[in-house]
Parts: structure tokens; C-alpha cells; sequence
């Protein structure tokens, strides 16, 4: 995330802590209005969020890292989680695109792991062998280390050819892919 973001970021969440503080002083000290705020839900209100979501971040050389897009992003400072609904993350290797990953929504914690949910389109460009896309319902990603693990069915389709799997641990860093249990692969000329 560039620093950019973050200070925009940290800007939205001050205002957020702001209107928050300024309309639960006025409900508190109301003589209009009698309920109690309950302190569950002021703990676990969102602490900021975005709406169409444009984020690009930079490696060391200053080319293109990841570049990723969602309609919304809601960070709960509570628990430390980011709420993303319709994910779409571009990965690149030295500034080329090598992956694209979509979902309808996805969950990241403090540790950045990532878990994606319904609808989940892995889509890999390595130049090495034939675009290949990995499609499950449940995915969770260590963004930290590259690697993705399912217990989903899962189903991964090459130029041609159709693998469908009940598992699999991924490398995104060499593309491996090892699959789990109940392996059933089709090549079709």
C-alpha cells in the first residue's frame, strides 16, 4: 500500500472517529433521545472503509508489484480484519502480469492472510507453459509467503484439458499446484 494510501487512509479514519464522536455525543447527551449506545457495537463499527477501491503498489525498482481493485474495503480495527467485497488482484513479476485472482468477497486478517470466498478465479500467465485458470468456492492465500491452500472442490483448466480435485496446497511463486484427494483429469485434443 503506498504511502499515499495510507495518509488517505489514516485521514478517512480520522473523520470517521470524528462524525462518530460528534453523533454519539449528541445521542448521549439528547434529552430527545433516551437509548443507551451499546458498547458491543461502537467496538466493532468499521474504522474506515473505501468505496472503489484502486490500489497499486511498487517493488524495490519501482515497477508494478500488484495492482488491485474491489467495489468496497471496510477495515475493523477491532479484530484487525479488512472486509473486501469483489476482489480483483493483478500480481506482476518484473513489472509483466503473471496472475489474476477474482472473487465476490474476501476477508484479510493482521497476519495478511488472505480468504477468499464464492466465486473464486485464479487465472495464471506464465510464459513458461499455457494460461491456466483455477476456479473454487474457498481459497486462503499467505500473501506473505505466495502460497494458497483449499479443501474445496477445485477445478483447473489448461488450454484443453480439465482437472477437477477435492483440495490442493499452490505455490503462486512457481506455479506448482498439488492436489489433494479425488483427482479426475480429461485431455481433450
Amino acid at each position: 500500500m503506498s504511502r499515499r494510501s495510507r495518509k488517505v487512509q489514516q485521514q478517512i479514519g480520522f473523520l470517521a472517529v470524528i462524525i462518530s464522536t460528534a453523533i454519539a455525543g449528541f445521542y448521549l447527551y439528547s434529552s430527545h433521545h433516551q437509548n443507551i449506545i451499546s458498547t458491543a457495537a461502537v467496538i466493532t463499527a468499521p474504522s474506515w472503509y473505501i468505496v472503489d477501491v484502486d490500489d497499486i503498489n511498487y517493488d524495490d525498482n519501482g515497477l508494478v508489484k500488484s495492482h488491485a481493485f474491489a467495489l468496497k474495503a471496510t477495515y475493523y480495527d477491532h479484530n484487525q480484519t479488512t472486509d473486501i467485497i469483489q476482489p480483483i488482484l493483478h500480481s506482476y513479476s518484473l513489472g509483466e502480469k503473471h496472475s489474476t485472482t477474482t472473487a465476490d468477497h474476501g476477508l484479510i486478517d493482521k497476519n495478511k492472510i488472505a480468504t477468499l470466498t464464492d466465486n473464486v478465479v485464479l487465472t495464471s500467465l506464465a510464459k513458461a507453459q499455457a494460461p491456466s485458470t483455477l476456479k473454487t468456492q474457498y481459497l486462503v492465500i499467505d500473501t506473505k509467503t505466495n502460497q494458497a491452500d483449499t479443501d474445496a472442490p477445485v477445478r483447473i483448466i489448461q488450454g484443453t484439458s480439465i482437472t477437477n480435485a477435492i483440495g490442493m496446497h499452490a505455490d503462486l511463486n512457481t506455479d506448482l499446484v498439488s492436489l489433494h484427494s479425488g483427482v479426475n483429469t480429461v485431455y481433450a485434443p
